[in-house]
């Protein structure tokens, strides 16, 4: 038998959290949670099985938009996309 793949959800809200996991669980997904940055470090550190994805929520886009150019959060939150978006942000004239 074959293992699923198991994700880490990091997302604030609760019920959006909530909601996801279920979702996710439903099509086969093993899911682990985190409400932030910190507590998917914690989650990642402890976790008995491999972590396959992190899947961090969406919910800070406002967060994201008040980020000074070229300055992209540090931790979980200021990789990939949102630190090449505060690139592509800086670059506009």
């Amino acid at each position: 038998m074959e293992r699923a793949y198991t994700i880490l959800l990091v997302e604030r809200t609760n019920a959006v959290r909530r909601r996801t996991k279920q979702l996710l669980g439903r099509i086969g997904f093993d899911v682990l949670e985190a409400s932030d940055g910190p507590a998917a470090l914690e989650v990642l550190t402890k976790a008995e099985t491999q972590v396959d994805l992190v899947l961090i929520g969406a919910v800070g886009g406002p967060r994201l938009a008040t980020t000074p150019p070229g300055k992209p959060q540090s931790g979980p939150r200021g990789s990939g996309h949102e630190a090449r978006s505060a690139q592509l942000r800086a670059k506009k004239p």
